[in-house]
This record gives structure tokens, C-alpha cells and sequence, in this order.
């Protein structure tokens, strides 16, 4: 009876690890990359082009929809972006933040999202 022994894999030295980790990630950032770029181009392409009606959004402001006059703003941030997209068909331009001073000189923080129409 003859015993074989098993070969065990050898791990890797951590050289190898280091080089065999390094590819994968030179591999994760070329396609992320070329995603980047697909993406890019296919968006920027005369997006903002047919713009000709821009509208704000604001946590520090209420007012009434510009077309329909449901209320819009403070409180209701959220659900204001998504009723110009999907009630007018607004497209949404930019979402930042405004750093303002209220009476007493102290800071406001409030969010603005832009959203454009044809």
C-alpha cells in the first residue's frame, strides 16, 4: 500500500499577493474608467442645449409649482424634484447646497436643486 501524500497549494508569498492584487485593480479602474467615459458622453451630449425654462428647489423656501401651483419646497424637498420631473418633465440641472445669513447674522443651511425645461 503505497501512501500519497497530498500537495497542499502554497499560498502565496505576499510579493505575489502584492502583484496579483495590484492587476486586479489596474483591471477595476480601466473598466471603471471606459465606463466613466461611455457614460460621459452619452449624458453631456446636449443636455442642457434645449434648456429654456430653469426653475429652484429649496429647503428654506415654499412657494407653488410654476405650473400647476402645488406646493413646492421646504419640507417637501424631495417629492418637489420628483413632481417637476414627472408632472412636467423637468430635467434636474444641479442639486447643491446655500450657505446663508438669517436676522441675527447667524448661518442658514439650506438645500437647492436646479431643474430645466424645453
Amino acid at each position: 500500500m503505497t501512501t500519497q501524500k497530498k500537495q497542499k497549494n502554497k499560498p502565496k508569498t505576499s510579493a505575489a499577493m502584492k502583484a496579483s492584487d495590484e492587476d486586479s485593480v489596474k483591471a477595476g479602474q480601466e473598466v471603471m474608467l471606459e465606463t466613466l467615459r461611455q457614460f460621459k458622453s452619452a449624458t453631456s451630449q446636449n443636455y442642457f442645449e434645449r434648456v429654456n425654462f430653469v426653475v429652484s428647489v429649496s429647503t428654506d423656501v415654499s412657494e407653488g409649482c410654476k405650473h400647476c401651483g402645488v406646493p413646492i419646497g421646504y419640507e417637501h424637498f424631495a417629492e418637489s424634484i420628483n413632481h417637476y420631473i414627472q408632472m412636467h418633465d423637468y430635467k434636474l440641472l444641479h442639486v447643491g447646497t446655500v450657505t446663508s445669513l438669517d436676522r441675527d447674522d447667524e448661518l442658514i443651511y439650506s438645500s437647492v436643486a436646479l431643474l430645466g425645461h424645453e
